[in-house]
């Protein structure tokens, strides 16, 4: 009789494990699509804001009579604000996140930030409010600020966690593709409409690409209220994680703080901050933005890439890779931009995001998540990572105009080889001696 159960019983462990397989791809498969969607909205809401303030939000909420570099300075000045608030916001939603569960931070973060991106596309102009139009622009972008500070660190600590440290940096680095695909999108929703209406500051066509963000946000939090529950239950510590993070860890936060300016700072450089050159220049008004379409679409390509083969070779060495050619290649780019030949400019984007911004944002998920354990990754992560956007993100156009204006453009690749340098140097004064998560 046993002998006849036997067939029976194998079927059903053979079913129950194939239902296992199936529940775990199901569920990695929700995740991916969590991260790239949060990712998406966060970048899409951050860049289009960078390509507004190079475009249209300086004449449409500040004063008429201010110079076009004046409002241009004005409106990064806006963009800035919203960096300075993401560290507070990742000590938020980092202690929602380490103390209550990684997905209700998530779902936080990102209604936070469709909210003020939408709102944003529906503020009055200074024409028609006078100063109160700025003064709410900039309390919008605190919001913004707030939410972009949790929204990052809990889709990569989603992926990362999920895996082991053979395939982290591949399967982690796919949140990054909401990256790339946010920035692409955020240039190209301005193309579509420079191209059916003009981006007058007192007309209705630029504001088009700000309400439109509620479609993402409505899917991605529709994604994220299906996610499963944390990998082990998060509980409330009797002390703040990022407290116990900023005391036991200040060497590991002190790394993605660096890492992270490198990365951030030269992305807003080559993507920001060249939209006003190329204004600068009178070049096209569109060829710039298509440039760095085309670029970031080719990214979404390596940035997975990248993180396989920092499973290969190591984290460390695919972001310093990134650094040196951040470096290495602003020279040429900018040249290509100064010939003024579209196929030359746009063959330089290709290049140079992809292998520079690429390589540092690629590798960087894994990174970050294996400096710190459990109780304080959400936390520590955050930190790092919004501190370091703060000072290098938020400034990077604005001091890349104010060299530009004082030594030409030698003065902004000085600055893309400095933050190259920081990274280089923060890799090597830490190596190997911080990395606690790479083989648990």
């Amino acid at each position: 009789m046993s002998n006849d159960l036997t067939p029976n019983r194998t079927r059903e462990n053979y079913v129950r494990a194939m239902a296992d397989i199936h529940t775990r791809i199901v569920s990695r498969r929700t995740l991916v699509t969590s991260a790239v969607l949060g990712n998406f909205v966060e970048w899409y809401d951050f860049f289009l804001y960078a390509t507004a303030a190079s475009l249209v939000i300086g004449p449409a909420f500040f004063p008429a009579h201010l110079s076009s570099a004046l409002a241009t300075a004005a409106s990064f000045l806006t963009f800035s604000v919203g960096f300075l608030a993401r560290p507070l916001g990742g000590v938020i939603f980092g202690h929602i996140g380490d103390s209550y569960g990684r997905r209700a931070a998530m779902v936080l973060s990102i209604g936070l930030m469709g909210m003020a991106t939408v709102l944003i596309g529906c503020l009055p102009t200074y024409r028609s409010i006078g100063p109160v139009a700025p003064a709410l622009l900039v309390g919008l972008r605190l919001l913004q600020g707030c939410a972009a500070g949790g929204e990052w660190s809990g889709g990569v600590l989603m992926l990362s966690e999920a895996v082991s440290a053979r395939h982290r940096g591949f399967l982690s680095s796919w949140s990054q593709v909401g990256v790339g695909l946010g920035l692409a999108g955020a240039s190209a929703s301005f193309l579509i409409v420079s191209s059916v209406s003009s981006l007058d500051p007192a007309g209705f066509g630029w504001r088009v690409p700000f309400l439109g963000s509620i479609i993402v946000v409505a899917a991605c939090l529709t994604v994220r209220l299906r996610l499963p529950g944390d990998p082990a239950p998060a509980s409330a510590a009797p002390v703040p994680p990022a407290l116990v993070a900023l005391r036991r860890f200040p060497m590991q936060i002190g790394l993605a703080i660096a890492l992270r300016s490198a990365e951030n700072g030269g992305i807003y450089v080559l993507t920001g901050f060249t939209l006003y050159y190329g204004r600068v220049l009178h070049l096209p008004g569109d060829l710039i933005l298509s440039a760095v379409t085309a670029g970031m679409v080719v990214e979404c390509v390596a940035m997975p890439v990248f993180g396989a083969i920092s499973d290969r070779i190591g984290r460390a060495r695919v972001y310093a890779f990134g650094a040196v050619a951040l470096a290495c290649l602003s020279i040429p780019l900018f040249e290509a931009i100064q010939s003024g030949q579209a196929n030359l400019i746009r063959l330089a984007f290709v290049i140079a995001l992809p292998i520079a911004h690429g390589a540092m944002i690629g590798a960087q998920p894994a990174l970050f998540s294996e400096l710190f354990p459990r109780n304080v990754r959400y936390s520590g992560v955050a930190i790092g990572h919004e501190v370091g956007s703060a000072l290098a993100g938020g400034l990077s156009p604005l001091l890349a105009i104010g060299l530009l204006r004082c030594f030409g453009i030698k003065g902004v690749i000085a600055l893309l080889c400095i933050l190259a340098i920081i990274a280089l140097s923060a890799l090597t004064a830490t190596r190997g001696r911080i990395f606690l998560e790479r083989n648990s």
